[in-house]
């Protein structure tokens, strides 16, 4: 019986170190940033409209609907060019291509996170929102203004839509 036990116990600290590891979440490196890592004063003040933390309402169009009391996905933007938040279940991290904002341009570098499992709506959540931030190529400079960061492709169609907090 003893034996059972310990061997039930191992194998569930296996399965929570497994899940507790970062992978990276890339789609095609296509938002790869070119950048430095060393960004200037007029790149940062470029970032500072944008820093803060983003809630997703909205992914290509559609809000976001939370099953539950789920919380919902962010999008931390901190000083420099560190980029992180919530994906529905994983925590999530990455860089921020500072030289490319003042065009409009929002370049992330690869995209990690944490493999935890979680229930499946939050799951197919989740991976709705990886899917289209692997997507983003632009932001809309004109939606900050309103309290909104929304988040567009290369041809300009909206991805994800977010509210300034939590």
């Amino acid at each position: 019986m003893q034996t059972a036990a310990a061997t039930c116990l191992m194998l569930l600290a296996s399965a929570f170190s497994l899940g507790c590891q970062a992978t990276d979440r890339s789609t095609d490196g296509a938002s790869t940033g070119t950048g430095t890592g060393e960004g200037t004063r007029d790149e940062a003040s470029a970032a500072s409209g944008l820093e803060g933390e983003w809630r997703l309402t909205a992914i290509r169009g559609a809000p976001v609907e939370l099953p539950g009391a789920q919380r919902p996905p962010t999008l931390r933007i901190a000083e420099g060019r560190e980029v992180g938040g919530f994906g529905g279940v994983n925590q999530w991290g990455s860089t921020l291509d500072l030289a490319r904002l003042d065009g409009g341009e929002f370049g992330l570098g690869p995209v990690t996170s944490t493999l935890m499992a979680g229930p499946r709506e939050a799951m197919e959540l989740e991976d709705r929102y990886f899917d289209a931030l692997g997507a983003v190529r632009r932001f809309d400079g004109a939606a900050l203004a309103g309290g909104e960061l929304v988040l567009r492709d290369e041809s300009g169609a909206e991805l994800l839509r977010f509210a300034r907090g939590r």
